[in-house]
C-alpha cells in the first residue's frame, strides 16, 4: 500500500510543530472557496470561538492509489501537487485504495503530517455549500467525530453571485474537468464539456437553456459537472498540460454523445 506523503511547497510552512488548518482540496470550485474564505479568516457561523481562524493552511488530498486520479474531479495527483506549489501552500497527500476505509486513510495521513512533519491539525475545512447533498452532517460525524478536530464550512449556504466573486476577483481560471452526461441533456453539451469556463456567463447560459425542468443545477451541485482552478501563478508547463488533456476529454465526450444518438444500425 502506498504510503500518505506531505508535498512542501516553497514558502511553505516552517518550523518544527505548528498547529495547522487543513483545508481538503480537490482542486475544484468548492474547495478553492473554501481555501480563499479559511485564508481570510473566514470560518463556520457560529464558531468563531474556536481561535483558529488566523492558524497556517495546508492542503488536504484523498486520491486512488491504484490510478492517482483525485475524486470526482478526476484529475492527476500530479496536477493538484503543481496548484498547490503555485499557491505556496504545502499538500498533504493521502492514498486511498478500493474498498479501504475513508477515515482510516485521514487518520494515517493526519497522522504521518504530524509525526513526520510537526503539522498537527487543530480544524478541518470543507467546501460544503449546499444543504440538500447531506455531506455537511455527514463529515461532522464520520470524519471530525472520529477524527477528533473540528469541522468548518466556510461557504455554507452562502448566496451563489458570492462564492463566484471569490472565483472571479482574482482573474483564475476556473474550467469544468468532468462531466456526467447521464445528468445532463444533450443539448446542454454544448455549453458544459470539459475545459469549458466556469464564469458567471456560463452559469447564465445553462439558466437560459431551461434546464430546471431536467433538474440541473447550473452550479453543478447534483454532481452535474465538475471544476479545476487553475492560479494565476501555475507552472506553464502543466498549465499546457492541463488544456491539452481537457481538450482531448472534450473529444472524448463529444464522440461517445454522437454514437449515442446514432441507431444501432450505424454503427456496424
Amino acid at each position: 500500500m502506498e504510503a500518505p506523503r506531505v508535498l512542501r511547497a516553497e514558502g511553505g510552512i516552517g518550523g518544527e510543530r505548528e498547529k495547522v488548518n487543513v483545508v481538503f482540496f480537490s482542486g475544484g470550485k468548492d474547495s478553492f472557496v473554501a481555501l480563499r474564505r479559511a485564508q481570510r479568516g473566514v470560518l463556520t457561523p457560529g464558531m468563531a470561538s474556536i481561535p483558529t481562524g488566523e492558524l497556517p493552511i495546508v492542503l488536504l488530498t484523498v486520491f486512488n492509489q491504484d490510478n492517482g486520479l483525485v475524486g470526482q474531479e478526476e484529475v492527476p495527483l500530479a496536477w493538484i501537487a503543481g496548484i498547490a506549489r503555485a499557491l505556496r501552500l504545502d499538500l498533504i497527500a493521502v492514498p486511498q485504495g478500493p474498498g479501504a476505509d475513508h477515515v482510516e486513510a485521514l487518520k494515517l495521513g493526519l497522522s504521518h503530517a504530524e509525526t513526520s512533519h510537526g503539522l498537527c491539525a487543530a480544524g478541518l475545512v470543507f467546501g460544503d455549500a449546499d444543504a440538500a447533498s447531506g455531506m455537511r452532517a455527514w463529515r461532522e460525524t464520520h470524519v471530525a467525530g472520529a477524527l477528533g478536530v473540528p469541522a468548518f464550512f466556510p461557504a455554507w449556504e452562502e448566496p451563489r453571485d458570492a462564492l463566484m466573486e471569490d472565483l472571479t476577483s482574482e482573474g483564475l481560471s476556473v474550467l469544468l474537468s468532468s462531466v456526467d452526461v447521464t445528468l445532463l441533456p444533450t443539448h446542454a453539451l454544448n455549453v458544459a464539456f470539459p475545459g469549458a469556463a466556469f464564469d458567471a456567463a456560463f452559469v447564465q447560459t445553462l439558466s437560459d437553456l431551461s434546464l430546471p425542468a431536467h433538474n440541473v443545477h447550473p452550479f453543478g451541485d447534483r454532481g452535474e459537472f465538475h471544476t479545476l482552478v487553475l492560479p494565476n501563478l501555475l507552472d506553464s508547463a502543466l498549465r499546457s498540460e492541463i488544456l491539452s488533456c481537457l481538450n482531448r476529454r472534450r473529444g472524448d465526450l463529444a464522440s461517445a454523445a454522437t454514437d449515442a444518438r446514432q441507431p444501432p444500425d450505424a454503427l456496424l
